[in-house]
């Protein structure tokens, strides 16, 4: 299926206008971006998987929610040490999008376009 058809899905489960709009804002962040690629994958979930395209990981993903963005750090990305999980705590400190630390990987809700942005600050991409 198309990526452009997969998109379309992914905004068809998100009930909430905020959510829809995160999701267009980072679609359109990372497929413009040459160093992370990201592209949807339907399985079990509406998965969006960004690979470092230098290393060919997949370092970043999130998956897609009625309400929320369920963004992953991947053990790739967090190993590398690009990112600091003590400065994303800083960023995303709310009660409902706390980021958390399960087994080798950070995990933090993005429910709307200004944690959209906020997030993009916080991996540099704008």
């Amino acid at each position: 299926m198309s990526q452009v058809l997969l998109k379309k899905k992914a905004l068809d489960i998100i009930d909430s206008a905020e959510t829809r709009q995160a999701l267009e804002y980072l679609d359109d962040l990372f497929a413009d971006n040459t160093n992370l690629r990201g592209t949807f994958k339907e399985g079990v979930f509406m998965d969006y998987q960004i690979r470092n395209m230098r290393t060919g990981n997949q370092d970043l993903s999130f998956i897609v929610n009625k309400g929320h963005l369920l963004f992953y750090f991947r053990s790739w990305a967090v190993q590398s040490g690009r990112y600091r999980l003590d400065l994303l705590k800083t960023i995303f400190n709310g009660p409902e999008n706390k980021p958390l630390k399960k087994d080798k990987e950070w995990i933090v809700k993005i429910i709307d376009l200004d944690d959209a942005e906020k997030l993009a600050g916080f991996l540099k991409l704008t």
